[in-house]
């Protein structure tokens, strides 16, 4: 694999076979394991495959109203139940000069789902004003369906 720097790619890789790609049908995947085990004969060989979900990933909405039922399961008593969030040092490269290796830490800020959205969507705007995206290529928002 080339990185950005213009490293070559390896000989060797260049010649591994793709791994295998499945599209189970909708009633196939309704038993994941057995799906799992039928395909093995033909996967295992390669070590690795890719399964494509016959289903189409829920709406943001969804995916936010069922997280914050969970929160409020997990915490019945308390009306805004929030949740903490971690730090992670990214871009790291262990070739530099000095590898670094941050561990992953608590942050000490709680934010309820509404809290943590409007931060991230603050941080992200601020992150691609410093990095000059016009505002023609960005996306407004970040739902499952628009990747």
């Amino acid at each position: 694999m080339a990185s950005s720097q213009g490293e070559p790619v390896p000989p060797w890789l260049k010649f591994l076979p793709l791994a295998p790609e499945f599209r189970p049908t909708v009633a196939e995947f309704a038993d994941p394991i057995a799906y799992l085990l039928k395909i093995e004969p033909a996967a295992a060989p390669f070590g690795i495959c890719k399964i494509v979900p016959p289903l189409s990933p829920p709406p943001k909405r969804t995916t936010l109203g069922n997280l914050s039922r969970s929160f409020v399961a997990l915490h019945p008593d308390d009306p805004t139940p929030t949740f903490p969030t971690r730090h992670q040092q990214l871009g790291i490269c262990p070739r530099g000069p000095c590898p670094a290796l941050k561990p992953v830490w608590l942050s000490p800020h709680r934010y309820t789902l509404p809290k943590f959205e409007a931060k991230v969507g603050a941080s992200r705007k601020a992150l691609l004003a410093r990095l000059n995206v016009p505002a023609s290529k960005q996306r407004r928002r970040m739902d499952h369906h628009e990747v």
